[in-house]
């Protein structure tokens, strides 16, 4: 019998607006619930956001919606 995982892509700005330790831990939580429903999550963390803003003088480089 084969089985058949299903695979999730989530593209990830960990902790813009709500701070980076809640969004670790939603994460985690995020993975252990797709493990229990044999899902896998695999995660494109952007660093986009508030930090990168004061760094950079933009919320996203140009080519951030291609990506």
């Amino acid at each position: 019998m084969t089985v058949v995982q299903k695979r999730f892509e989530i593209a990830w700005i960990p902790g813009d607006g709500i701070g980076p330790e809640v969004s670790e831990a939603a994460s985690s939580l995020i993975e252990r619930a797709a493990a229990r429903a044999g899902a896998r999550i695999e995660w494109t963390r952007f660093p986009w956001g508030c930090d990168y803003y004061q760094e950079t003088g933009g919320m996203m480089p140009k080519d951030a919606l291609g990506r």
